[in-house]
């Protein structure tokens, strides 16, 4: 027989070493050898509805009852939780379904397809996770006053910076001093919050929304510059230049006989080359080549 491998496997071997005994009987058994073992627990266990970890006790009792060693009854699946692994299967599908029809209803509710739903409801729970050290809670759903349409600020990497802030920098913007000063503040306990790096800035320029003017800003100055630097290179392109080498101009100036013409050459030199020809000499403009034998 092969031996249980889950505390349930074991309580049912320790039946029928005792007859076919009931949940009761076997803790009354229990009991009279001198183990701690109610038949409430014996029965949920049986079951697979016991949601506690087994005590040391509740082992030792089952081991006893099953007539096999402690350390089989320790190694059984479900010991360190107290379920069989279906039972935990079962509440796993469960509980991933239902998390999935809340994604669902999620993405239905804010009129996005489910992947992008699923990216920003993960946008958030890192958005809770930052709000304890000063981000603005501020969700895709109700960001504030302070953001426009193209504004993202329930992601973090809107929140960077474009040059990092020092840590002295950072220090006096909080008034927390220099860095002695914040070593101090950590020996004595205190935790100092919002130090990461770019929320600060946004005490440094008034507030929310003097924060978000200012990354405007700095969004509105950089597609300027580079929008300038497209137009300087359209003006230094070559292509921009009329009559430049490699222009439309100058293929609208070469003759269809011209074209036949260098055809012929490259032609005549594949053709002297798989003949074996020594050296070849220049030829003339016409094309036509002086070939030493």
């Amino acid at each position: 027989m092969n031996e249980p491998t889950s505390l349930a496997g074991f309580v049912e071997l320790a039946s029928r070493r005792h007859n076919g005994a009931s949940g009761r009987r076997l803790a009354e058994i229990a009991a009279r050898d001198g183990f701690d073992i109610s038949h409430s627990t014996l029965n949920r266990i049986r079951r697979g509805t016991y949601g506690s970890v087994p005590t040391e006790a509740i082992l030792k009792a089952i081991a006893h009852l099953a007539e096999v060693p402690e350390d089989v009854v320790v190694r059984a699946t479900d010991a360190s939780s107290g379920r069989r692994p279906e039972a935990i299967f079962d509440d796993w599908q469960r509980a991933r379904a239902k998390s999935l029809n809340l994604e669902l209803e999620y993405a239905i509710l804010r009129d996005i397809p489910v992947d992008a739903a699923e990216r920003e409801l993960s946008d958030v729970l890192q958005m809770i996770r930052d709000a304890k050290l000063g981000r603005p809670w501020t969700p895709p759903w109700n960001p504030g006053p302070a953001f426009g349409p193209d504004d993202e600020p329930w992601k973090s990497e809107w929140w960077a910076v474009d040059e990092p802030i020092s840590a002295a920098d950072r220090f006096e913007e909080l008034g927390i001093g220099t860095p002695e000063r914040i070593d101090r503040l950590r020996a004595s306990g205190e935790v100092v919050h919002r130090i990461g790096l770019g929320w600060t800035d946004i005490d440094k320029h008034g507030g929310l929304e003097g924060f978000v003017a200012w990354k405007n800003s700095q969004h509105n100055a950089s597609e300027e510059n580079d929008s300038e630097h497209k137009d300087a290179g359209d003006r230094s392109s070559p292509t921009a230049q009329p009559g430049a080498p490699g222009t439309e101009d100058e293929v609208q100036k070469t003759s269809p006989d011209d074209a036949q013409a260098a055809l012929r050459r490259a032609n005549n030199l594949a053709r002297d080359h798989a003949r074996g020809v020594n050296e070849v000499q220049g030829g003339n403009d016409s094309g036509e080549l002086r070939h030493r034998q």
